[in-house]
């Protein structure tokens, strides 16, 4: 953890780092991280979807570390553990604007971003071995105009497949974990979500860890509880980075917050962000943050009727992401 008042060698890295982003922190003295730099990272934290806190964590450091890399600068394949970064984001961009399906642009190098890239080879006349080296990413950098005019190929399949779909049956199994929220209050959502017909599995409640579980278990949708930041507030978080936002997650977490009881004390929003947990899931994943006044029974009650309601809903024209 690196802070307001820190200072040595990992300081200057992180500023040498923010600075090649265009985030200067110039102001402080050197080795120092002082109020410039705090003001650089909180930047950096907003521009990429993450926490505001000022602070340098474990999650921050990583995608800092990642927006060094740019497209070509090194070769990039289907590696355990897989290669991430702003390169791999930009590839499978421009894969999914020509029509190379990589699922999502999130910056992780993974099976269906080495499939696009073969299908993308196969059509260019080279060897299809899922690698992008310089020959392929040459060829592809090439292609850069058309692909800057054209919808990714990803966003069209989200949106149709939230339109061919009844709410039913786009997410008939859940994975619902608790981050922090009162066990009790769980349980009773738990409940309620398979009275109405839908499975649940519950997961371990460690930001760290679900993802790769819910992967494992196949859910058709990650539903994280936790706490909410400020009393007076209620949101839904969906995915949302580089050029690329989870439709069917935006669509999910407006009409939770439409499902909720408007009240003049509570502020209720759907917010993307590209939180670890929301872009290392591989279905549509949620986190529903919850004041303290919705935690409780009476309160788990109404929360779990407006998740019910959101989740098993149909989707309206409108709903998608542009």
């Amino acid at each position: 953890m690196l802070k307001e008042g820190s200072a040595g060698d990992e300081v200057a890295e992180l500023r040498a780092r923010l600075e090649a982003l265009g985030l200067a922190s110039s102001r402080d003295d050197a080795g120092f991280f002082g109020p410039a730099t705090r003001a650089a990272v909180e930047a950096f934290q907003r521009r990429r979807g993450l926490p505001r806190t000022g602070k340098i964590d474990q999650a921050t450091w990583s995608v800092l570390v990642e927006a060094g890399h740019v497209l070509g600068s090194r070769p990039l394949e289907h590696l355990s553990p897989m290669l991430r970064g702003d390169d791999v984001a930009d590839l499978q961009q421009r894969l999914c604007a020509l029509g190379f399906d990589t699922d999502r642009v999130d910056g992780i190098f993974g099976g269906l971003t080495a499939h696009a890239v073969a299908e993308f080879q196969e059509n260019i006349g080279l060897t299809p071995d899922g690698k992008a080296g310089p020959v392929t990413t040459a060829q592809l950098l090439r292609l850069g105009g058309l692909s800057e005019l054209t919808r990714s190929v990803t966003a069209v399949r989200d949106v149709e497949l939230l339109r061919s779909r009844s709410g039913a049956d786009r997410f008939k199994v859940v994975g619902l974990s608790s981050l922090g929220i009162d066990h009790s209050a769980v349980h009773t959502i738990h409940l309620h979500l398979e009275s109405v017909g839908l499975t649940v599995h519950r997961l371990g409640g460690d930001e760290r860890t679900d993802p790769a579980f819910a992967n494992r278990l196949g859910v058709d949708l990650y539903l994280g509880l936790a706490h909410a930041q400020e009393t007076s507030t209620c949101r839904t978080l969906f995915y949302s980075g580089y050029a690329y936002e989870s439709a069917s997650g935006k669509s999910l977490a407006s009409q939770i917050m439409a499902s909720f009881i408007p009240t003049h004390e509570l502020q209720l929003s759907a917010v993307g962000m590209a939180l670890p947990l929301l872009r290392e899931t591989l279905m549509t994943a949620i986190v529903v943050e919850l004041p303290h006044t919705l935690e409780t029974i009476g309160g788990a009650s109404g929360v779990a009727e407006a998740l019910a309601t959101a989740i098993t809903a149909d989707f309206h024209e409108g709903d998608e992401s542009r």
